[in-house]
Formats: structure tokens, sequence, C-alpha cells
């Protein structure tokens, strides 16, 4: 049998895929709250108040910007926070697991990439995890709860 080699650095980047779906929850979580929290948040001034009064519900999301629009951008405010609100916490939990499984069964292989892929996985679930168990991650949940 011949075997034909792979193009450059294909066998590479997909030889651990448990890396980088890792990676892809732990970017896909951080970025659906930057998204569908941090900016709509901003974007109203709403660090203008405190941040109990933002989270006692004196500003209903559905009230601003980007959802209140009428159109399909409110929807998908509306959706997108909805599901980040469901399952962000755990899509980062569920990264730290398989970042973890995968730095334990590469221990003493010297795959620099792999380590390196996931310490910034474990790093950016960390983040994370960070800012939803401080005040304003906290602060930010219950405003959408409302």
């Amino acid at each position: 049998t011949t075997q034909v080699p792979a193009a450059p650095g294909t066998r590479t980047l997909l030889r651990h895929p448990m890396s980088w779906v890792a990676m892809v929850l732990a970017v896909g979580s951080a970025a659906a709250i930057v998204v569908f929290f941090l900016f709509p948040y901003y974007v109203n001034d709403l660090n203008q108040f405190p941040l109990d009064e933002v989270a006692g519900g004196m500003h209903d999301p559905k009230d601003l910007w980007p959802f209140s629009d009428e159109g399909l951008m409110g929807s998908v405010f509306s959706l997108g926070a909805f599901l980040t609100l469901l399952f962000g916490p755990a899509l980062a939990a569920l990264a730290v697991g398989c970042a973890g499984f995968d730095l334990w069964r590469s221990r003493g292989t010297h795959d620099g990439r792999r380590t390196t892929l996931g310490v910034l996985t474990l790093a950016l679930s960390a983040v994370t995890w960070a800012w939803i168990v401080s005040p304003q991650g906290q602060a930010l949940f219950s405003w959408m709860l409302d």
C-alpha cells in the first residue's frame, strides 16, 4: 500500500482533536458572554449605574438595544443571551475538564503545542469563571434573568 502524505501542518493540527475541542468550548463561552452580556451592558451605558441597580431590574434588557430591536437582531440577541445564560458556564467548565484530561493523557509526551493549547484553554476558562463569579458577572446574570 502507498500512503499519501498529508498537507504540511495538517497532521499536526488535527492530531489531537480533544485539545482543539476544549479550546473551541472555552473561546465560545467567553465570546458569548462578551457579545450577549458585556456588549449590551456597555453600549447602553449601564456601567454608569451601580451594579445593584442593574441587577435589581431597573433597566430591563428587553427595553434596551439590541434586545429591543424588532427585527432579526433583537431575536438573535435574546436567544443568544438566553443560551449563554443556560450553557455558558457549563461550556467553560466542560472546557476545563476536556483540557485537563487531555493534558493528563499527554503527560510525558513532550508535545509543546498540545501543552500550550491546554494551558491556554485552562487559563481562558479560569478567566471566564472568575468573571462569572465576580460581582459584575453575578449582576449581569441577574440582569438577564429579570
